[in-house]
Formats: structure tokens, C-alpha cells, sequence
């Protein structure tokens, strides 16, 4: 259920959505997907995944927040954006076959990145790589922690897609949630 066909489990979770959102819109967001998360992945491959994700937001962040305090420059940032998420996901290469995202490996041969795809890890990679070297264009920028979750989380393209960046998810949602 990790793979393109698990995006069907989703569709029950539209009514939420819809009900939440003029209410509480970012709870909109978030709430479905989590939900989402947990029957798609299970529950402990969900919390790997969500905590994989923060830490990697949480290393944005921090390079951002020594690139607005001008300690850290534009260049030693991208550097540092692609190593440090880099190593964030190299466990996932190596160990591609943990149990906890459910997939053990055939005949005690490793799975080579397994969950990198499916699981979304891939997708929240680039777009956290893409953020970064955003930040490090253009210092300055609010973070808008609420809304940044939103566009990390946003189930229809977490795992497989559409790749969006966070500036246009940030104008847009808005419109999801409205329309």
C-alpha cells in the first residue's frame, strides 16, 4: 500500500479534508495525511518517515537560520544542504531493508532503496534540497512553520508527486482548501 495504489486510500479521507478546512485549514492538511501515513505505511514506518522528514527541516532550518544571521554564506549553504540531507538518507541505502517499512529482503539479500521511492523519502529529499537552496538564494524569507508542515505533508504530492516547490505550494493552498 506504499506504492501508487495506496494515493487510493487516500480518496475516504477527502471528506475530512473538506469538513476540516474552513475550521481549521492547516489541521486539514496535516490530520488527513498523518491518517494516511499510518494505514499506508504502518505505524512505525509512518513515524520514521514523519521523523526523517523533520530532522531534515530541522537542518534547513538551522542553515537558514545562520544564512539570515549572516554567519553562514550562499555557497557553504547548498553545500551543506546536500551533504547534510544526503546523510540523513544514507541509512535508507544501507539498512534499505529495516523492518520497519515492511518490506523484508528475498533470500537475505539487501533491498537497495526500497523505501526511498515508495515510502516518499525520494520526494521529501528533493523538495527539502530544493527549500534549501531557495534559503540560500534568498535569505530572509519567513519560515511560516505551519505552513511549510503543510507543504512537506501534502498527501497528493508526498510519495509519488507532483513535485512542487515550496513558494507555489505556499500561494496555493489557500485554493486547496477553498475550492
Amino acid at each position: 500500500m506504499a506504492g501508487p495504489l495506496g494515493l487510493l486510500l487516500f480518496l475516504p479521507l477527502v471528506p475530512l479534508v473538506r469538513w476540516l478546512a474552513p475550521r481549521r485549514p492547516h489541521l486539514a492538511l496535516l490530520l488527513p495525511t498523518a491518517l494516511w501515513l499510518v494505514a499506508t505505511l504502518n505505524p512505525l514506518g509512518a513515524l520514521a518517515f514523519l521523523g526523517g522528514t523533520l530532522a531534515g527541516a530541522a537542518w534547513i532550518v538551522l542553515l537558514g537560520t545562520l544564512r539570515n544571521a549572516g554567519r553562514l554564506g550562499r555557497r557553504p549553504m547548498i553545500a551543506l544542504v546536500w551533504i547534510g540531507l544526503h546523510v540523513l538518507v544514507a541509512p535508507l541505502w544501507w539498512w534499505a531493508s529495516w523492518p520497519v517499512f515492511g518490506w523484508p529482503a528475498p533470500d537475505g539479500m539487501p533491498v537497495r532503496f526500497a523505501p526511498l521511492h515508495p515510502v516518499g523519502f525520494a520526494y521529501v529529499l528533493l523538495r527539502l534540497i530544493a527549500w534549501g537552496v531557495d534559503w540560500a538564494n534568498r535569505p530572509g524569507e519567513p519560515l511560516r512553520a505551519r505552513d511549510t508542515l503543510c507543504w512537506l505533508f501534502y498527501a497528493p504530492g508526498l510519495r509519488n508527486g507532483p513535485f512542487l516547490l515550496r513558494a507555489v505550494n505556499l500561494e496555493s493552498i489557500p485554493y486547496v482548501l477553498s475550492g
